[in-house]
């Protein structure tokens, strides 16, 4: 009798211990899972940014050359405020 109580507290034991490695295994799965779904959406995230600021620099980049198309072209038209600051040393992108 007291070998069949040891016996299948034995195998109770046995089964307690691979349903708790079952339940840590499944939860480790899981939570890295959600880590790298996290780091997949940050780098999306990272690379629309990216894409934002290339953006906004040739947009940036663009009005500095139609800025001096604009300076080039008042200036060869004999703009009185473009004469006016080049007798004082100021240059065209110099603003009052």
């Amino acid at each position: 009798m007291l070998i069949t109580v040891i016996a299948i507290g034995m195998v109770g034991l046995v089964l307690v211990a691979i349903i708790v490695g079952y339940v840590d295994g499944h939860s480790r799965r899981v939570g890295w899972q959600k880590i790298a779904t996290e780091r997949r959406a940050l780098a999306e995230r990272e690379l629309e940014l990216e894409q934002r600021a290339q953006g906004l620099a040739e947009e940036a980049q663009a009005l500095w050359e139609w800025e001096r198309q604009l300076i080039a072209a008042a200036e060869y038209g004999g703009c009185p405020a473009c004469e006016l600051r080049r007798r004082r040393g100021e240059g065209p992108a110099t603003r009052a």
